[in-house]
């Protein structure tokens, strides 16, 4: 199955969903409708500064997407990105729909003159990190939360 990226569109919303309720699925999450209806809406503000790219077949079905947020850095005076959720479905996984979505994030970076992209994962998300390894540098740093909501 070839696949192709492009940025998510107002016509992918039933696509990307699914992808999406799929993406919570996996790590547990139960995301609401009115979650959906606001990310859904972030996505096409370009106020909010949240993006999206999809990778579709040649039919135009969506098999993953990703999320990024490019943000101002003070070690730099270039931005970086926050890639978000990285999500493909499980039946396209291993013909290099990820590593397709990364690429096209990848040169929207270096077109933007970002200083760079970085995400983070699950330590147990073995798929991911062959992905992951295979394209990026692991980083020495650790994260740390401090949840605001109970």
């Amino acid at each position: 199955m070839e696949t192709s990226v492009r940025p998510l569109a107002l016509t992918d919303r039933a696509g990307w969903e699914a992808l999406f309720l799929a993406y919570g699925k996996f790590y547990k999450t139960d995301y609401t409708p009115a979650l959906i209806e606001a990310n859904w809406r972030r996505l096409h503000d370009p106020a909010v500064g949240l993006y999206g790219l999809v990778a579709a077949t040649e039919t135009g079905a969506l098999v993953g997407l990703l999320h990024y947020i490019p943000h101002l850095h003070t070690n730099s005076a270039r931005h970086v990105a926050y890639l978000e959720d990285l999500f493909v479905a499980p039946d396209a996984r291993g013909q290099r729909a990820g590593e397709k979505l990364i690429d096209a994030l990848v040169d929207i970076g270096k077109t933007s003159g970002w200083y760079r992209i970085y995400w983070h994962t699950h330590v147990d998300n073995a798929t991911a990190r062959k992905l992951y390894d295979r394209v990026a540098k692991l980083s020495a740093f650790v994260r740390y939360d401090i949840s605001l909501v109970p």
